[in-house]
């Protein structure tokens, strides 16, 4: 087995796990195998889990547990170093080297750079805007807003608030707050997603594909001029017999890897990256489109798992009005109240 063949099975492998992970509780999968194996596997994550809590020290566990379930910046400013530093390392490696050239043309470096800017401004958007608070004054108006249904019983409380539960919100443990058509908090942006701020963040995450997809299309255009200068693909080799050949796409690649490091691990990176917020910006949008949140989804599918347990009919949520509708109601329009 070749080079770019193990290569190739390697990235079968890791995708096939992170859809299995992502994807494996949806619809069209359930009571599949891939719902069995996306349990199996959380279930094991979760027990692998428990056992490094036992051997990890107090205090790493400590900082952990508030960098992941108290509300705090640190994540916003992984986030914001992780642009930086592939920003660095797309400059540094190609820009400054190939960049003006036929394969890399100047214009791609004010390109890059809007994308960023973009992507930094709605990042800011996304953290900063309010994502509707359910208030004293506005909780009798979000409570006509939607109507109730099996998920949302009508004239509940929300136990920590004290307020009128609307239908489709959810109280936020971590900002202290129920937010009106709660989709989920978000870690990296350190705010909850609702329905004031859920056609931002959608916006933002589909500028940050863009920016990641273009910085992988440009290490991937530097090592086309790279290999341009170095004549590589020219190039040939000697073979045991004495002879020489043309040297081979795997020969390439691997040279590649082992004399272009940072270039080479920039573009896997990317990639993966790009892939992984483009599958996850995927199910937003899928979700969108029945007009119903994450959070009514995780909540149905466990609903729909136990009623079939019990061999009971399944449900759904009444607020599917159509493909089109629901895009404009989620993306166009919020709870007015909120």
């Amino acid at each position: 087995m070749d080079f770019v063949t193990v290569l190739a099975l390697q990235f079968g492998v890791f995708f096939f796990f992170m859809y299995v992970l992502m994807f494996g509780r949806a619809e069209w999968h359930r009571g599949g195998p891939v719902d069995k194996l996306n349990q199996l596997l959380i279930n094991g994550l979760l027990k692998g889990l428990n056992l490094l809590g036992r051997c990890v020290p107090k205090r790493l566990m400590e900082w952990g547990e508030k960098i992941l379930f108290q509300r705090n910046c640190l994540l916003q400013l992984l986030f914001l170093s992780l642009v930086a530093a592939g920003e660095f390392v797309v400059f540094s490696t190609v820009l400054t080297r190939y960049s003006p050239s036929p394969s890399v043309p100047a214009l791609h470096t004010p390109v890059l750079i809007l994308l960023t800017v973009l992507n930094l401004v709605l990042f800011a958007a996304a953290s900063f805007k309010s994502p509707g608070v359910v208030t004293k004054a506005n909780a009798t108006k979000l409570v006509r807003h939607y109507e109730p249904s099996v998920l949302f019983p009508p004239n509940r409380e929300c136990s920590t608030c004290k307020l009128p539960k609307p239908a489709r919100s959810k109280h936020c443990g971590l900002c202290g707050v129920c937010v009106s058509r709660m989709d989920h908090h978000c870690i990296w942006i350190n705010n909850c997603v609702g329905s004031k701020n859920h056609r931002i963040f959608v916006v933002w995450l589909i500028s940050l594909i863009a920016l990641c997809v273009y910085a992988t299309v440009l290490v991937g255009l530097g090592f086309v001029e790279h290999m341009n200068v170095t004549r590589l693909l020219s190039a040939r080799y000697r073979g045991d017999d004495g002879q020489l050949y043309p040297v081979t796409f795997s020969i390439i690649l691997q040279h590649l890897l082992l004399t272009e490091t940072v270039m080479a691990g920039s573009f896997i990176f990317l990639s993966l990256v790009s892939l992984l917020i483009a599958a996850f910006t995927g199910f937003h949008l899928y979700l969108i489109a029945k007009n119903c949140t994450t959070n009514e989804h995780h909540k149905l599918t466990y609903l729909n798992a136990e009623l079939k347990q019990r061999k009971q009919p399944t449900v759904a949520l009444p607020y599917n009005k159509g493909v089109w509708q629901n895009m404009r109601q989620q993306l166009l329009t919020s709870d007015a109240a909120a």
